[in-house]
């Protein structure tokens, strides 16, 4: 008992260390790369409030350390990210937190909708299409499945937009104000997902079925449904979990197209802003959200997978 609990205390402790080290490394080649990117900080600050004066340029680039040396930068930088201070945000002149945490809101809601869509549309369909494969929803949905993944997301964002909202009335144009007014936006960052999902699904299923297992299975007389849910799904959810997390990651840390379009004021669109800007403190935060939410899901995903690939080291049991 006592050497397992030592072997699972080493595991967690390399997976901090390279947790940790992975950050570290991302978060200084990003603050040396975004520092040497073309523009002033302090000068695009202040451009919106129609200052051009030298002086007061000049001191607001003192008082924002960007007088100093990169490397003095970076380590005055990394003390206050050690401490959860992420500075100040030179364009929106608030707390970078402040500023990530209000749009983060916007981007969870939109996510949290999506990834529902996803599921409850996906998981059914591609089941449908394996069980029933060039059938004619089979092959409608493949035909779905390649129009929205050749069409740009910006174009499916404005045909909805156009067609519900300025014809038909039942979406707003305007800026989201309420819940309701996410699904919408939610829907167009789900449906090139989900029909892409459709067809992974229905590959892992089709490729699990042909199993002689399975054909064991059912002439044993077990019921398909138990065949589906116990020996099925487990062991096709293990190919698909990693795509999962890396689609999820993606619609966590934002969409700069949908955002755009729908005018939603979440972490794409404050990312793309700080590019424009330069705001180099909210630049560097969004960095290390993205890169701690891909690590933290890909650790995730890789634990599950182990869990769900015992099923294959106890082998078929019920044959």
């Amino acid at each position: 008992m006592m050497t397992s609990r030592l072997k699972y205390l080493k595991k967690v402790i390399k997976s901090t260390a390279v947790f940790l080290l992975s950050l570290t490394a991302i978060a200084a080649l990003s603050f040396f790369l975004v520092a040497r990117l073309p523009g002033d900080a302090a000068l695009n600050s202040m451009l919106p409030m129609g200052v051009t004066d030298t002086a007061v340029i000049e001191n607001l680039r003192q008082s924002l350390g960007l007088d100093l040396s990169l490397p003095l930068r970076f380590i005055n930088w990394l003390k206050g990210v050690l401490q959860l201070d992420f500075g100040q945000s030179f364009y929106y002149a608030r707390a970078v937190s402040s500023v990530l945490a209000d749009a983060s809101s916007v981007t969870v809601k939109v996510c949290t909708l999506a990834a529902f869509m996803i599921l409850i549309l996906a998981l059914p369909l591609g089941f449908y299409c394996a069980l029933k494969p060039d059938g004619i929803i089979d092959k409608i949905l493949h035909i779905l499945a390649v129009l929205c993944l050749s069409l740009p997301t910006f174009l499916i964002g404005l045909i909805i937009l156009s067609i519900g909202g300025a014809k038909l009335k039942i979406i707003g144009t305007l800026p989201a104000t309420a819940y309701a007014d996410l699904i919408i936006p939610a829907l167009t960052l789900a449906l090139p997902l989900v029909t892409y999902y459709i067809r992974q699904i229905r590959i892992a299923v089709l490729k699990e079925i042909d199993k002689p297992y399975i054909c064991a299975l059912i002439v044993r007389g077990i019921k398909l449904n138990r065949i589906l849910v116990k020996h099925i799904l487990p062991r096709a959810l293990i190919a698909l979990l990693p795509l999962a997390a890396i689609s999820l990651a993606r619609l966590l840390c934002g969409s700069v197209i949908v955002e755009t379009v729908f005018s939603l004021n979440g972490l794409g669109a404050v990312a793309l802003k700080a590019v424009t800007m330069r705001d180099i403190n909210l630049i560097e935060a969004y960095i290390i959200y993205c890169a701690v939410i891909f690590i933290l899901l890909n650790k995730s995903v890789d634990i599950i997978c182990r869990r769900l690939s015992r099923y294959d080291e106890k082998g078929e049991d019920d044959v």
